[in-house]
């Protein structure tokens, strides 16, 4: 029998997956004819995967607001934003390259 992953990767995989067919992404990832990963006995219809996830409008403003961070901060960066409309931001927040945890909270605490 086959081993099977275990629960945090598969959601993991289930959380990615959701973000691309949310974000429509994920269709010609999906429409593809690729062999079944080594192992695997039955593959997952396309039809289950690829039902959309419902979006609702009022999440737009926070969905808009995660595409900017993963699309224009790196990993040394920050936005101050305010805390219940993630539209509006402050300022955009430099980090130097490793630097400590506390030092990074002590620059956002004085910004």
């Amino acid at each position: 029998m086959p081993s099977r992953p275990s629960a945090p990767s598969v959601v993991c995989s289930l959380r990615a997956l959701a973000v691309l067919v949310g974000w429509g992404l994920a269709s010609p990832l999906l429409a593809q004819d690729a062999a079944p990963p080594a192992g695997a006995t039955t593959p997952v219809p396309v039809a289950v995967i690829a039902t959309p996830i419902p979006r609702p409008a009022e999440l737009q403003p926070d969905v808009d607001f995660w595409i900017r961070v993963y699309s224009e901060i790196s990993t040394n960066e920050g936005f101050l934003h305010d805390e219940w409309n993630l539209a509006v931001v402050y300022a955009r927040l430099e980090f130097p390259p490793g630097i400590e945890p506390a030092l990074r909270r002590e620059a956002v605490d004085a910004a």
